[in-house]
């Protein structure tokens, strides 16, 4: 096919740009911009049929000073690079990246997967799930995990932009993952932690201090759960991002913290709301009575776990219902059993 028919092809399907090697498409309307580096598109995928997410780094968009510009975009194109290093099931997939030398903005495409619903924090708006325990206990188990593994790199790995907005949930499953990774960085020797990452109003105090570590991001998690039980945005009483800073160096929590009135929830915002030494970790988090009871709810269970084996979908059944390795019949057989004396005993 010439190139005249290709992109004539390409225009009356919708699509916008294609990868060199035509399997990546690209369609006109954009559906979110995190940055302002940053544009987000659907697309699809030719050879498997699924769509995708086609993401556009670009930085002649910034408007900032051309040295922070560059340094920005190269940041933000270490996304990812690092997203193709990770392999957990609840954290985004980078299927395919690469750079565009041919335009003076200096772009770098990002393909990664789609999600079916929105980001966490305006699907829990959608659906009447706000403050919704049950869902709240699922999704910070899968965030914590996602964080666990990140903090458990060598050398550990810091998301820095933790937020309901970066977190995604396809409706379908529950399944929650976390996104945006432009402000990510490995806590390596010399790493650079001279610039404030990610939005105000989830920032860790010691951010604005420049001393922080892998420990920031289970203080953004806790304004997270925070969000999670609120309709109104974190520190809406505020009237601009400078005064929101302004109370977070001080230490000043959000209005919405005092109106979560569930002792259970309360008492563990507190603990990821701790000082800096003080504040647990993400694996210790896991273990706190909130999130393992979340274990015995029974919920859709797909995939493989973060330790790589698939679930059991029959033994998980069994267990939730009251089955398990003690030899009884599981709770559903039980019943089934006895409906099928009682219609014997009527014939």
């Amino acid at each position: 096919m010439s190139g005249s028919s290709s992109s004539q092809a390409m225009l009356r399907c919708g699509v916008a740009e294609a990868d060199s090697t035509g399997r990546y498409e690209r369609y006109h309307m954009s559906i979110s911009n995190p940055h302002p580096m940053k544009i987000v598109y659907e697309g699809i995928d030719q050879l498997t049929g699924i769509k995708i997410n086609w993401c556009k780094i670009v930085l002649g968009l910034s408007t900032e000073e051309e040295e922070t510009r560059k340094k920005k975009f190269n940041d933000y194109c270490d996304e990812p690079w690092l997203l193709q290093s990770l392999q957990h099931e609840n954290i985004i997939i980078c299927y395919n990246y690469w750079p565009d030398d041919t335009h003076t903005l200096n772009t770098v495409h990002m393909i990664t997967e789609a999600f079916s619903s929105e980001n966490l924090r305006d699907y829990s708006l959608k659906y009447n799930l706000v403050g919704n325990k049950q869902a709240i206990r699922r999704w910070c188990k899968q965030i914590l995990s996602a964080l666990d593994y990140l903090h458990s790199q060598n050398p550990p790995i810091m998301h820095r932009d933790v937020s309901l907005e970066n977190i995604f949930i396809n409706g379908n499953t529950g399944k929650v993952k976390l996104g945006e990774f432009g402000a990510a960085i490995k806590l390596e020797e010399g790493a650079d932690l001279q610039e404030f990452a990610g939005a105000p109003e989830y920032m860790a105090p010691e951010i604005f201090q420049l001393d922080y570590n892998q420990k920031a991001d289970i203080y953004s998690f806790g304004m997270c759960v925070i969000q999670m039980m609120s309709r109104d945005k974190i520190y809406s009483e505020c009237r601009n991002r400078v005064e929101i800073q302004s109370r977070v160096q001080r230490g000043v929590k959000p209005d919405a913290l005092e109106r979560v009135t569930d002792t259970e929830i309360r008492r563990f915002i507190d603990f990821c709301l701790a000082g800096q030494n003080d504040r647990p970790a993400a694996s210790d988090l896991l273990r706190n009575p909130l999130i393992l009871s979340e274990d015995g709810f029974q919920g859709i269970q797909t995939g493989k776990s973060s330790s790589g084996s698939a679930d059991a979908d029959e033994r998980q059944c069994e267990m939730t219902l009251g089955g398990g390795g003690g030899g009884s019949k599981p709770l559903w057989r039980q019943k089934l059993s006895k409906l099928s004396s009682i219609m014997r005993k009527k014939k």
